[in-house]
């Protein structure tokens, strides 16, 4: 009767693909509206698509997206690669389906994500048809004697913690049952095999990523000696050449700092990942501190042709000091308003607020730039992460602020309002 409910659930399992004709034939009669009307179409929609199962995402003829059951990036391929096509991601199929006008010229696209729920109920059956025996068993010698249930009970046992070990990544056990020649001996000297060949793979991955970080610190480790050669060199040689030819030597300098400043981004993020990330705290008064910092960066901001403000905020009834690393604070206040001058126009305005209460210390810096965009929010932080392709950095300034900040028991937050704002805060 179990098996029979089973099967049952397995008869389910492809109810969301069953949709598909449906939805495929209401977008084909509603042509280019679903591009044109986005309000009505997007109620239509919702009445069309099973939302509890499946999503769907509108784009236009240029791979943007106009509206959406969730949020959602835009397409970096061109639709028109994508339409009529099915792909499968993260357990989950993407259909993309073509909305055309009436004279059928493609408009837009239409993608519809959803998951075959087969794949669950069939690894139930599956693990019921493989227990279903040793249950029987155990019930027989339940019955019959304490004899065979110790038999047969304590290798299913030491099978069920060995599952359980590899759950919490720990392949460190020895399983006595493969002694035996009976089928749950092969079964377990199977298992066995199993864990060395896995035990093997995570080996390999170790090693190649502890080579992959030996290889980036030696890397950054050498660039160093030359790079400094090279930047005295140039220094030399900007002395010595005439102030028209002054140009090609400031561009030499000018990539010296570049490749520079990235060898010193990438040691950084070697730290990081290695464990050796110092935090050596200090006293500090925050209020002088931040002030100090910030007006640090006015010349710097301005030269671009920036707008740059700066607003205190102190609300504490008793003024005390806080813990912090002040060199890695600065490295912290240097990433983020770096981070606004690169991605905003030049003209464009930069304001740093501080906010110190008895509990806390907030820096809010926000710019009126384009933002980020909504989809890449969650991955800011993430390393070599980078939302535009097109500008000069490698996505590693942010990432680091969140470690340094983390470091500090601090939170780090980032959001869009009229532009981007990347605030900090400290507790204590």
């Amino acid at each position: 009767m179990l098996l029979v409910l089973r099967l049952d659930e397995e008869s389910h399992a492809n109810y969301y693909e069953k949709q598909i004709p449906e939805v495929t034939s209401f977008i084909k009669t509603a042509k280019s509206e679903l591009v044109d009307h986005p309000s009505v179409s997007r109620e239509r929609l919702n009445e069309k698509v099973p939302l509890d199962g499946m999503t769907y995402h509108v784009y236009d003829k240029d791979g943007s997206l106009l509206y959406g059951s969730t949020e959602a990036r835009g397409m970096e391929l061109p639709i028109i690669e994508k339409v009529n096509t099915t792909d499968f991601e993260n357990d989950s199929y993407q259909k993309y389906l073509p909305i055309l006008s009436s004279s059928e010229e493609l408009v837009g696209m239409v993608k519809l994500t959803y998951q075959l729920e087969s794949g669950t109920p069939i690894q139930r059956l599956s693990l019921l048809i493989i227990l279903a025996p040793f249950l029987f068993i155990v019930f027989y010698t339940y019955v019959c004697g304490g004899k065979l249930s110790r038999r047969l009970f304590t290798p299913i046992r030491e099978l069920a913690g060995a599952i359980d070990s590899i759950k919490e990544q720990d392949l460190d056990f020895t399983l006595h049952a493969a002694n035996r020649s009976d089928e749950l001996g092969d079964l377990a000297r199977a298992f066995e095999t199993m864990k060395q060949e896995l035990h093997t793979s995570l080996e390999k991955q170790w090693k190649l990523e502890q080579e992959r970080q030996d290889f980036l610190s030696a890397v950054t480790h050498d660039l160093k000696t030359p790079l400094t050669i090279m930047k005295s060199n140039a220094q030399v040689l900007d002395r010595k050449i005439d102030d028209n030819e002054r140009v090609y030597s400031a561009a030499i300098l000018k990539q010296i700092d570049r490749v520079t400043n990235l060898v010193h981004e990438v040691g950084e993020v070697q730290r990081i990942n290695g464990g050796s990330f110092p935090i050596q705290l200090q006293k500090v008064e925050p209020k002088s501190f931040f002030e100090k910092e910030l007006q640090s960066f006015r010349t710097y901001i301005e030269a671009k042709g920036d707008h740059y403000s700066i607003q205190l905020s102190d609300e504490r009834s008793v003024h005390k000091d806080i813990s912090i690393d002040p060199d890695r604070m600065r490295q912290v206040i240097e990433n983020i308003i770096s981070n606004s001058v690169r991605y905003t126009p030049s003209s464009s305005t930069i304001h740093a607020h501080l906010d110190l209460t008895d509990g806390a210390v907030e820096l809010t810096i926000s710019d009126n730039g384009p933002g980020f965009h909504s989809a890449e929010l969650p991955q800011v932080f993430d390393q070599f992460y980078r939302g535009n392709p097109s500008t000069s950095g490698q996505g590693l300034g942010l990432s680091i602020v969140k470690n340094i900040i983390e470091a500090h028991r601090g939170e780090v937050n980032v959001w869009n309002d009229g532009g981007a704002s990347i605030s900090i805060t400290l507790f204590g």
